[in-house]
């Protein structure tokens, strides 16, 4: 009743939507603006959660007929306080120390190095590279100026960069683009863009990738790819120059080898200012594996990165234990000449010099590294199964082994087929003296070695077209033929 306590257990009966507001006001309505006011009557929905979305907002205001509360006089609006009842909530302050406190127990489970062996161990990753890379100033230096001289000239051009596995070519253009965005005004006169043939899918992944960095928009390949020709062959002005690093660029040479033409014919178009560098493991990949139409764009500006000497490597290594006693210059010179006579990877002698670390790790007194842990370490790896495997081989398929070794540098594919690795073999045997076997025994070869688990072979054929590929790593090979040699 109007200006009597307010009973609540009659306002339950009205039906009257629940709200988590504290205030509510009620207004009466009379039966004339009962049909103006249609689609503002509450009613109680049979659906809890349509319930729960009809809530009104705050300080809004319910309208009930007329007829309900008869004995309330006209124009008037009663305040009625109601307390929500609201699920018990967990408080956000309480969220908010959960979430620091588990920040705070991440933080302080970060290992630091702290002993002299975790520092050089440290040091010796492959992502501790320092920022000036010894032993590749000529070649810093070659990247460099033809960086400079495109983006100065508002030019385009490409260059071809080769080298064996582990010799710092990515390294080194990484370290160039660095060196770049160091320069306050060479920053902003290029965008820099990177893909790696390993890292895709497929061939035609790699417009994707090019144009989500140049656009941040994902989009189909073939819509990259025609978005990306009319971006390069617009005749409006650029301001920016692009440099596109294309890594491991034998992986992107598709049949057809379009992906490769149409990244080598923007960096032809006029007006384009797109440099390209592209980078594999084979020399005459240009010419051995793509098409004339192809190998006429990539042009005439190519790199050489020959694998490291023993001094090199040495260099190397001593570059990066600067500071730190932990190796025996004996040890360090006795790694760099065992990986500069096997391949010359600088990653390999770094690997070695790491094993080394977590050899004696356990072994607290000793803190010097000498040629006797080299040793154990190169040991464990010539005692490896897989190289364990090859040592057990006869010697046709040790010749074999060696024979895909080489070809699958020479042409810069992980696959041959049997035929070609019948004639590399012609050719070993001829060097070493051996009496060649036919094609039924290379053959049967190839399946004892399938059998021990030392290559893959094509499933579909049968013939000397078969393709093959190595299950184990050239490293490993080498190191059992020098194991053998020796």
């Amino acid at each position: 009743r109007f200006g009597e306590p307010v009973d609540f257990n009659e306002i339950e009966e009205l039906h009257t939507p629940k709200t988590n507001n504290k205030n509510r006001k009620i207004s009466i309505i009379t039966q004339d603006e009962d049909e103006d006011c249609k689609t503002d009557i509450w009613t109680t929905p049979v659906n809890k959660h349509m319930r729960k979305s009809m809530t009104p907002t705050k300080h809004c205001v319910s309208k009930v007929r007329r007829s309900i509360l008869q004995d309330i006089p006209e124009n008037k609006e009663t305040e009625v306080v109601i307390t929500p009842k609201t699920p018990r909530k967990t408080p956000k302050t309480h969220v908010k120390n959960l979430i620091a406190s588990a920040n705070k127990r991440l933080d302080s489970g970060v290992m630091v190095p702290c002993s002299p062996l975790e520092k050089a161990r440290a040091n010796l990753h492959l992502h501790a590279a320092p920022k000036h890379l010894p032993c590749r100033e000529v070649e810093f230096k070659s990247i460099h100026s033809f960086l400079v001289r495109k983006i100065n000239d508002e030019l385009t051009g490409s260059m071809y960069i080769s080298g064996v596995p582990g010799t710092g070519k990515t390294a080194t253009v990484k370290r160039v683009i660095d060196f770049l965005n160091a320069d306050l005004i060479m920053k902003h006169s290029f965008k820099f863009i990177e893909i790696n043939g390993l890292r895709l899918a497929n061939p035609h992944q790699a417009f994707s990738v090019i144009w989500k960095e140049l656009t941040t928009e994902t989009v189909s390949s073939s819509r990259a790819q025609a978005l990306l020709n009319d971006y390069f062959s617009g005749d409006e002005v650029r301001n920016l120059s692009t440099i596109l690093l294309v890594d491991e660029v034998d992986h992107i040479c598709n049949r057809k080898q379009d992906v490769v033409y149409n990244i080598l014919d923007w960096s032809s178009r006029i007006g384009s200012r797109v440099v390209v560098i592209t980078i594999a493991n084979t020399m005459d990949l240009p010419e051995r594996v793509l098409r004339g139409c192809v190998t006429s764009r990539m042009g005439l500006t190519r790199l050489v990165f020959k694998p490291y000497t023993f001094q090199q490597l040495q260099e190397i290594i001593t570059n990066r234990l600067i500071g730190n006693s932990s190796f025996d210059p004996d040890a360090v010179q006795f790694v760099a000449r065992k990986v500069a006579a096997i391949s010359g990877d600088a990653r390999r002698a770094l690997d070695i010099c790491r094993r080394a670390i977590d050899l004696i790790k356990s072994e607290d007194d000793i803190q010097l590294i000498t040629i006797n842990h080299v040793t154990q370490v190169l040991n464990s790896i010539l005692s490896g199964v897989r190289v364990t495997a090859i040592r057990y081989c006869s010697l046709f398929e040790k010749i074999f082994l060696k024979a895909l070794r080489d070809e699958t540098i020479r042409t810069g594919f992980d696959h041959s087929t049997i035929d070609s690795i019948y004639i590399q073999m012609k050719s070993i045997c001829l060097f070493e003296g051996e009496q060649l076997p036919n094609d039924q025994q290379v053959i049967m070869m190839a399946y004892r070695l399938r059998d021990n688990g030392l290559i893959f072979l094509e499933k579909k054929r049968t013939d000397v077209f078969r393709k093959v590929s190595l299950n184990i790593s050239s490293e490993d090979i080498n190191y059992a033929l020098e194991k053998y040699n020796n």
